[in-house]
């Protein structure tokens, strides 16, 4: 229910009503499986593939956010998957790269706690070098935060 509520504070649009029930249905079968955050596999692979899923489902989550409408996502959904022509391969490949790119960090955050959890320095350079590429990276000329319209 609060998801919902929360799809309608964003826009009465059906993207965002389907977005909070997506979310909210989301968050009733994490809590009824009895994950809740304190369950892990065993296993690193299936820790990762666990993690992967989840990431998954809340991105899926931000596309029907984004989404022009209902049936545009839907075409998404049936037609993505289907290869066409070199344009959308070279998009795929495109998309790829930047998900690795951005996703980088992260698993360098990963690399520096699993293998140097005590070194102050290596965490200390890792948040120096985040802020400097952040400040480097910053738009100025970025359209105002989405809240700021409420």
């Amino acid at each position: 229910l609060t998801m919902f509520v929360s799809g309608l504070w964003h826009g009465t649009g059906s993207t965002f009503i389907v977005w909070g029930l997506y979310y909210g249905v989301l968050i009733v079968i994490y809590q009824s499986l009895g994950i809740r955050g304190d369950w892990k596999p065993v296993r690193q692979p299936a820790r990762f593939l666990a993690w992967l899923l989840m990431f998954f489902f809340i991105a899926f989550g931000w596309v029907i956010f984004r989404a022009g409408s209902i049936s545009w996502l839907w075409n998404v959904l049936l037609h993505a998957p289907v290869y066409v022509n070199s344009n959308e391969l070279i998009a795929s490949f495109v998309l790829i790269v930047m998900i690795a790119f951005y996703a980088s960090p992260l698993f360098i955050k990963y690399i520096i706690d699993h293998y140097w959890p005590k070194r102050v320095n290596m965490q200390a350079l890792y948040f120096s070098l985040a802020v400097i590429t952040m400040i480097v990276f910053i738009k100025s000329s970025s359209p105002d935060f989405i809240y700021f319209q409420f």
